[in-house]
């Protein structure tokens, strides 16, 4: 199930899955000009690779334009470690049309 939450300077989307564990949020901030993807997060790891944060980004893309944004930036990073985890990430984000 999926909700978002909107404020005039932020949105986030939530996903609870079938389980009390299974979570997921992806969230922006406006910065004026453009806004930012702050975090983009599925837990736990094997609910990722179901689409769960693809879901969750096209629906931050459509809620951001609806809040009259033209511009969604996102710089990947955050806690991902190794060489491979830094690849699927960037993947993640190129299937969803960043780049």
């Amino acid at each position: 199930m999926f909700h978002t939450i909107a404020t005039p300077e932020s949105i986030s989307i939530l996903w609870r899955g079938d389980s009390a564990i299974e979570r997921g949020v992806a969230s922006a901030d406006d910065l004026g000009d453009h806004w930012w993807i702050s975090r983009v997060l599925v837990q736990p790891e094997t609910c990722r690779g179901r689409g769960v944060g693809g879901k969750l980004i096209e629906q931050l893309k459509v809620a951001v334009a609806k809040q009259g944004g033209t511009r969604l930036v996102v710089a990947p990073g955050g806690y991902v470690g190794t060489s491979k985890e830094r690849k699927r990430q960037r993947q993640f984000y190129e299937q969803h049309d960043f780049v």
